[in-house]
């Protein structure tokens, strides 16, 4: 129960702070190589849709013909290929290779996993929202056939990506926004996130007039991820008239009736810092 502040083998890896997904600096001279800029040395892009690959976060791919990247910044990007290049995340050490670190899709870079080479013809910026997608739908998108094997209970370890999920015993608060509504997290527990943003299939204009709600996982896992299931309950509340006349005798006839309001998630992705 949450109450509300008036205050936002898988196809899928994530990397490490010490990173495995290394940005390759191709060096035009072996002076260069030889004399790397300091680090207080800002960088400036060679162009306004460039991706600095130095510091890259995380890589997804849902489709053999691109993936997506969180730079250092947490900002989400798409890069395309040339060709269809599946199954990246499955080779060793992927890793991005352009010169200076830098890919502008001009077709001199390439992200290179064991023997795998692909050559990158865009660089795009994605939203919060459809890195979230590309996340998600990464972890399913190549499925794997298992032999006989005996299951036992063990929903609730799953725990789900902060790309694209929150958990539910971390949830500090929730407020309205533009895009449905927002909930506040314990960041040390949600990937560094502090705000979420949580869409909803239906209007909910319940959310104005009650201050608790609850969230309930379709898994039964207490974590939200927008999968089937995933929904959001609003908390009835009591009239303080009907409390008023209750204490001065029988409700009247017949009583309002208040149900509990369930409105479906859609999608979850952190909001922007």
């Amino acid at each position: 129960m949450t109450t509300r502040s008036t205050l936002p083998t898988r196809q899928r890896r994530r990397l490490p702070t010490l990173l495995t997904l290394l940005a390759v600096g191709l060096p035009l001279t072996t002076a260069h190589a030889e004399s790397p800029a300091p680090v207080s040395v800002a960088r400036t892009a060679p162009g306004p849709h460039c991706m600095d690959a130095k510091g890259l976060l995380e890589m997804n791919q849902s489709s053999p013909d691109s993936i997506t990247l969180l730079d250092r910044d947490q900002s989400p990007w798409r890069l395309r290929f040339s060709a269809a290049c599946p199954g990246l995340l499955a080779a060793e050490d992927p890793r991005v290779a352009a010169v200076d670190s830098w890919v502008c899709g001009t077709g001199n870079e390439r992200v290179v996993a064991g023997d795998t080479t692909c050559t990158i013809t865009a660089a795009d910026r994605i939203s919060r929202r459809e890195f979230a997608q590309h996340a998600k739908q990464s972890g399913v998108a190549r499925p794997v056939t298992l032999g006989t094997v005996n299951v036992t209970e063990h929903r609730r370890t799953f725990r789900g990506s902060p790309s694209y999920c929150f958990n539910t015993r971390h949830v500090r608060s929730w407020s309205e926004s533009p895009q449905g509504f927002t909930v506040e997290t314990n960041p040390r527990y949600s990937g560094g996130h502090r705000h979420y943003v949580i869409e909803v299939a239906s209007s909910c204009g319940e959310l104005v007039h009650s201050p608790q709600v609850r969230f309930h996982s379709g898994f039964n896992t207490g974590v939200i991820c927008g999968h089937p299931g995933d929904r959001l309950e609003v908390i009835p509340t009591v009239d303080p008239i009907l409390v008023a006349i209750s204490e001065r005798g029988p409700l009247p006839e017949p009583p309002i009736n208040r149900t509990l309001s369930r409105c479906a998630i859609l999608a979850v992705y952190p909001a922007a810092p």
